[in-house]
């Protein structure tokens, strides 16, 4: 419960006791209770950064990721950790606020210069919205030189070869991605099977959209856009 507003305001020192009333009604499942008190905490002590943190934890849980990133937001501007940007930055996706991601995850990047997550987060969302194909390539091989094994740098860089055009390069990135962790990941999956179509082997597409039909409601949008590509081959 770090950095209460110092504002000599006795009405403050409420602010905690609302903190572990919020706590304990989450725990309950009464997140709208859990709301109200870390809103009336905030309001007593406005720099009640684990405040913030927890709201947003609570309004993402409703998927209500609007409200939660400017809780997100409200956090990232009392303590601009590493850990905060990148919390940021994954809520504003969640919302297409693009410009505010892209700011976090360069922060991200700023902070902790030697881990692939920054590299690997800002790079995706380049791709992912059809802006700087060549930035986003050049940050996701940083991502890999840092860490080679890790399977989602391995996939936002055979992505980025995909989308520009590189799909014999394209192809053995997606393929370790999918080896490492792609069997449980349908976006992965997706990506490899439009590849490996792109580049010829129909069957093998076919198996990994099948793939992805298979993980049902956690396919998300790719099961209905891996159903309509496994009808075009057939």
């Amino acid at each position: 419960m770090s950095k209460l507003a110092e504002t000599g305001d006795t009405q403050a020192s409420a602010a905690p006791v609302l903190f572990l009333q919020a706590a304990a009604l989450a725990r309950a499942g009464e997140r709208k209770g859990a709301e109200a008190a870390l809103s009336r905490a905030i309001e007593l002590a406005p720099g009640f950064l684990s405040a913030h943190v927890f709201l947003g934890d609570v309004l993402a849980r409703q998927a209500r990721f609007t409200e939660a990133l400017d809780a997100a937001q409200a956090a990232f501007a009392i303590e601009p950790s590493p850990a905060h940007a990148l919390r940021l930055g994954a809520i504003a996706e969640q919302v297409g606020d693009v410009e505010t991601a892209i700011e976090a995850y360069r922060q991200l990047i700023k902070a902790l210069p030697d881990s692939h997550v920054g590299y690997n987060q800002l790079a995706w969302v380049l791709v992912s919205n059809e802006l700087d194909l060549e930035e986003a390539e050049q940050l996701a091989r940083i991502a890999l030189k840092i860490a080679p094994q890790d399977g989602p740098s391995l996939d936002t860089l055979g992505w980025v070869l995909f989308q520009r055009g590189l799909v014999e390069e394209a192809l053995p990135y997606l393929r370790q991605a999918y080896a490492v962790g792609g069997t449980s990941a349908p976006l992965v999956a997706y990506h490899l099977a439009q590849a490996e179509a792109m580049a010829g082997d129909q069957q093998r597409a076919v198996e990994l959209y099948d793939l992805i039909l298979g993980h049902g409601e956690r396919a998300f949008v790719f099961s209905e856009e891996a159903r309509l590509l496994r009808d075009a081959i057939n």
